[in-house]
């Protein structure tokens, strides 16, 4: 069983023993607090994945291997929930990353006159579009602390919007006698896909009022997943990764 299954059953199974009780639990409590976090930061994690497309051109197979490499880039983290009994609570955050990337690309293009005598060319093109939005279920531990200080551990499944741009062919010159081609430009779509994950983070906060205050939090998210790439074959990645965020926190 990979990483990624085994941190979906842990988080599952605690958010089902936080949630029951304490669900219970709050409609008799005196005084829970709700609270809100509006947070931006990075994806302070670059990934990387790769796709071979194979077609058909001058009535012979040729193939093209493009390695994607999406960078590093700005999140926006908006994360609200109940405070309940015994330091306990639950919370809903939405999490989106944006970004545009390159891809470096190697094919091997068929002679028009020549079986099996395929030629290479490479190069590479940019402005691929990446956009994740991640919705969080998260319990909550409230770690004791004295003020101002707030501090929580939390954790849960995550459900991924996902759309990727990927390279669904290349277009190159070539002059006779065609012994060689040198690689033109790129044809692009884009696909998506929802992907069920999970994630794990820590929040810590500093209150200069028994309402207001900043924070800063640290959320690993992640799920495996494949798209279809443009000769029917699929393509894996990974979704997700480690954000570091921080701006204000409210709590009612």
């Amino acid at each position: 069983m990979g990483f990624v299954q085994r941190c979906c059953q842990f988080a599952i199974t605690a958010l089902l023993i936080v949630v029951t009780p304490a669900a219970m639990q709050a409609q008799t409590a005196q005084a829970y607090k709700s609270f809100i976090s509006l947070n931006v930061g990075t994806q302070t994690v670059s990934t990387a994945f790769d796709d071979n497309v194979v077609f058909t051109e001058f009535a012979e197979q040729g193939d093209f291997t493009t390695i994607y490499r999406i960078p590093t880039g700005s999140v926006l983290d908006i994360d609200g929930g109940v405070r309940l009994p015994m330091n306990l609570g639950v919370s809903v955050g939405i999490t989106r990353f944006y970004q545009t990337s390159g891809a470096d690309i190697d094919a091997r293009i068929p002679h028009p006159f020549y079986f099996s005598r395929n030629r290479p060319i490479a190069g590479n093109t940019s402005g691929l579009d990446r956009r994740e939005i991640a919705l969080h279920l998260s319990a909550r531990w409230f770690l004791p602390t004295r003020n101002p200080i707030e501090f929580s551990v939390f954790g849960g499944p995550t459900f991924f919007s996902l759309a990727q741009e990927l390279v669904a062919g290349v277009q190159f010159d070539h002059t006779y006698p065609y012994n060689s081609a040198t690689f033109n430009s790129t044809s692009t779509h884009e696909t998506s896909k929802t992907v069920f994950g999970c994630h794990l983070g820590t929040d810590v906060g500093y209150f200069f009022s028994p309402n207001a205050g900043i924070g800063a939090l640290i959320r690993f998210s992640q799920a495996s997943t494949t798209l279809p790439s443009s000769d029917g074959e699929n393509v894996s990645l990974n979704v997700g990764g480690i954000s570091l965020t921080g701006g204000l926190r409210l709590r009612f």
